[in-house]
């Protein structure tokens, strides 16, 4: 046969650096490739010439820094950069080194960028290719025929995008970060009564896969208080003090979470004074030695809502300092109960006010809900320091199998209800705010396994809220990959 049948099917990777997420996102666009094509030649930069780069079809993985090579084709204008925070570039087109074959290239505007446009140019340009023809057996074998032009650049309209669970409830953690990796989350809050035993360990591999982590710990969550007795609040600024030092900071988290009384806290008094009030004091006063002492630290205070909706100026006086992290606001996608939709434009209503609650200098966050949690009847808190995410597969696997019939309510909902999650990642991401934090509360559903359905689409509506729910269950389902149990 002639060379023309098989050039297709010759493919050599340029990468920018071998270094912590571009190393992983090198790894993964490997994978991506050897899965149609056995063999593939990687390359060092510095190993690379353009004669080299001659007779076979080229991918080029990187930043717009770290490559030259992407930065020589951006030079030469053959394709836009995107300068965006965790964005990229896509394109795909002839070889400008050697016209009979195809070039493509994954450029980031920084290494996660680099690793998002991975995972897009897996899900949405070659997970779907291979659907192009009309009938099924006429579809396009990806790598192996010659791959269809385009370009595309994207990046983030919420910053900070990912997943809420206790420490107990992760029972893999590298495969939970790589889930969540794979649909471009970049967040990860673990709550824990005690700090793991391999705290060290995680934190490292989630850096590793571009993930940050924030640890939570309780502020008087669950606990005997008096808010206003002046000793106990002495008491918790040092207790609150103390874990940060010896738990978490000599592992250098990324931030840290904490809740107090207002879960609790159904009526918006509480003993005879206002539960906002309180509350605000309370958090004021026990952060104040914390955030003294180290300024940069990002400290986010998860608020319930119920008991302080009402009085949002009382609540507008939290700390600038402090990040407010709001759940139990009203309806899907922030009630547990998926189907509950009575009062979503009321909801809407009051996301779209607390989004700008201080206005330029408003921290925001937000839990969204309506996925697996803890079975609270059966909860037990842990009673020292533990392993986290290290259990066997097989017990992984089979209580995956035994939450498939709790998914399959949830994510039916999810898929019904979508416009709701799109319209509430719209309004904050048009907020003020100008730190935007969106995370998913997503406990013991065993993320690990597999990545369920209403995660994936929780993460792409974070990534683009703009996109049309419709778009967007077509453009995840075809992935193949988002579980619908």
């Amino acid at each position: 046969m002639d060379w023309l049948t098989f050039r297709w099917k010759r493919w050599t990777v340029v990468y920018g650096r071998y270094e912590g997420v571009e190393a992983y996102a090198v790894n993964e666009i490997a994978s991506v490739i050897q899965r149609h094509v056995p063999y593939i030649v990687v390359l060092r930069p510095d190993n690379v010439t353009e004669e080299l780069l001659k007779g076979t079809n080229v991918l080029l993985i990187g930043t717009n820094h770290s490559n030259a090579y992407i930065r020589k084709l951006i030079a030469e204008g053959h394709f836009e950069p995107n300068i965006n925070k965790e964005g990229y570039t896509i394109k795909v087109m002839q070889s400008p080194f050697d016209s009979n074959y195809k070039i493509a290239v994954i450029g980031g505007a920084d290494e996660n960028g680099a690793l998002y446009g991975v995972r897009d140019f897996e899900h949405y340009y070659v997970a779907p290719t291979k659907y192009r023809g009309e009938y099924y057996n006429k579809r396009h074998e990806v790598f192996l025929d010659e791959m269809p032009d385009i370009e595309i650049l994207a990046s983030p309209l919420i910053e900070h995008r990912g997943l809420w669970t206790w420490g107990h409830a992760i029972y893999d953690y590298k495969h939970y970060i790589d889930n969540m990796s794979r649909w471009k989350m970049n967040t990860l809050t673990i709550w824990n009564d005690f700090a793991p035993v391999n705290i060290r360990e995680v934190v490292n591999y989630a850096h590793s896969r571009g993930v940050q982590v924030l640890f939570g710990y309780s502020w008087c969550w669950g606990e005997e208080v008096n808010p206003k007795d002046p000793e106990q609040v002495e008491y918790w600024q040092k207790r609150v003090l103390e874990i940060y030092e010896t738990q978490y900071q000599p592992v250098h988290p990324d931030g840290i979470y904490f809740q107090i009384f207002t879960e609790f806290q159904g009526s918006t008094m509480l003993d005879g004074e206002s539960t906002a009030k309180l509350a605000v004091e309370w958090v004021n006063r026990v952060a104040a030695p914390l955030l003294d002492r180290y300024p940069g630290l990002w400290v986010q205070f998860g608020l319930h809502g119920t008991g302080v909706i009402n009085d949002l100026d009382m609540i507008s006086k939290v700390d600038k300092r402090l990040a407010i992290v709001w759940e139990d606001i009203g309806s899907f996608p922030f009630h547990y109960v998926p189907s509950k939709t009575e009062e979503v434009e009321e909801t809407l209503a009051l996301c779209d006010r607390i989004v700008s609650l201080r206005g330029d200098e408003e921290d925001f966050g937000v839990i969204i809900k309506s996925m697996p949690t803890l079975h609270w009847p059966s909860f037990e808190h842990q009673r020292g320091p533990f392993v986290l995410g290290e259990s066997h597969p097989r017990f992984i696997r089979d209580r995956a199998r035994a939450k498939e019939d709790l998914w399959l309510y949830k994510q039916t909902y999810w898929v019904k209800n979508l416009e709701y999650v799109m319209r509430t990642m719209r309004s904050i991401a048009n907020g003020r705010a100008f730190r935007k934090c969106v995370m998913g509360l997503l406990e013991d559903g065993l993320w690990e396994d597999r990545t369920w359905l209403a995660g994936a689409l929780l993460a792409e509506a974070m990534w683009n809220p703009l996109e049309s729910p419709d778009e967007l269950l077509r453009k995840v389902m075809l992935t193949g990959e988002a579980a619908f149990a």
